[in-house]
């Protein structure tokens, strides 16, 4: 094993991906509900604010 692994060192791309492997969930966790709460905050408290920004602009 050790003279397989010695014959076909990792390349560029797979050590980023080692590195990078517990982003990943991280990631898919954290944009979901960031795009969640923005959407909660524009139906609540930003809506008045929203409203007004559009009809300020002609829209």
């Amino acid at each position: 094993m050790a003279q397989f692994l010695a014959l076909n060192p990792a390349t560029v791309q797979e050590k980023w991906f080692a590195g990078l492997y517990f982003a990943k969930p991280a990631i898919f966790v954290v944009l979901p509900l960031f795009w969640i709460m923005t959407g909660v905050v524009s139906l609540t408290t930003g809506y008045g604010n929203g409203i007004g920004l559009m009809q300020s602009t002609g829209a």
